[in-house]
């Protein structure tokens, strides 16, 4: 099966269009070889059509329009990976933004089975997780989170705190724009911003000196792993005891960020899904104090 996929690019590089203009361009990325070709370049109207090839393996059993949806998610990774290495050596372009619902649209897909040729216009859209959609629906409730303009403001410095809730929403809209790494850290930065204090709290309450001092001194010793361990299995058992799975998860997560600051890993999209749904999780049994078995997903 062939597959094509054209993108209106927002932006006009004549770095790009030196390195891209020139005809066919074969580049394999992530176990598949993409051609791009027939690029068009309009910089009176600052914007870039792309149009990229490569083929795929058809299934019977691939739901039509969840399959065409992988595609072009599959044909945007590729070309945000040509776009990132190319603005890196055209800081001129200020606005080479990586492709994303925030900027573009729609996409064109075609494909070719044979002497049978498909097109259609594909609208991009993210569904954030269910989780994180959830702590949303909790927080909107009434009474949830009473007061909004006093949690967001610390009366005696009047500076915006750091809340999961803003690092959580930081990250659903890097993803939303494709910044997928990003997303991880903000998730791994909300998840650490809600256990901490309760960790270094539980820390001082055990130590004989109960200073909150000498706790956070303890605990920055302690590897995030370590401190899940401790978070589910000593400290807020009565609402983690059950959630052996989503320890794991974030174990994952943790590994995954540690990946993408140590050794420069970029995160893809399902990756970043799912560290958001997960840290969401848990910040919001531990935030509002559910029960094990009572949310909905």
């Amino acid at each position: 099966m062939d597959v094509s996929l054209q993108i209106k690019l927002p932006f006009y590089s004549n770095s790009f269009k030196m390195e891209y203009g020139k005809g066919d361009i074969e580049v394999q990325f992530r176990g598949t070889v993409f051609l791009l070709n027939d690029f068009r370049f309009v910089e009176e109207g600052n914007y870039t059509i792309a149009n990229i090839f490569w083929e795929e393996i058809l299934s019977s059993d691939k739901h039509k329009e969840e399959f065409h949806q992988k595609l072009v998610e599959k044909g945007i990774d590729f070309i945000n990976f040509i776009i990132y290495h190319a603005r890196t050596f055209d800081l001129e372009t200020a606005n080479m933004a990586l492709v994303s619902p925030r900027n573009v649209r729609s996409v064109k897909l075609k494909i070719r089975i044979e002497t049978k040729e498909f097109e259609t216009e594909v609208n991009l859209a993210y569904q954030p997780p269910p989780y994180f959609m959830e702590f949303f629906e909790y927080i909107n409730e009434p009474g949830g989170v009473d007061n909004f303009y006093s949690i967001i403001q610390d009366s005696k410095t009047e500076e915006i705190q750091l809340l999961e809730i803003n690092l959580l929403t930081d990250a659903y809209h890097a993803i939303y724009e494709g910044r997928y790494s990003e997303a991880v850290i903000c998730c791994l930065t909300a998840l650490d911003a809600h256990i901490s204090p309760l960790i270094s709290k539980w820390l001082s309450e055990s130590f004989l000196n109960k200073n909150v001092k000498n706790a956070n001194i303890v605990l920055r010793d302690i590897s995030t792993s370590a401190k899940l361990e401790l978070l589910f299995g000593s400290i807020e058992t009565d609402y983690l005891s059950l959630e052996v799975e989503l320890l794991e998860k974030l174990k994952w997560a943790n590994k995954l960020r540690n990946e993408i600051i140590h050794e420069g890993k970029r995160a893809i999209k399902n990756e970043a899904n799912e560290c958001l749904n997960t840290v969401s999780k848990l910040v919001l049994i531990l935030f509002f104090k559910i029960e094990p078995g009572s949310l909905k997903n």
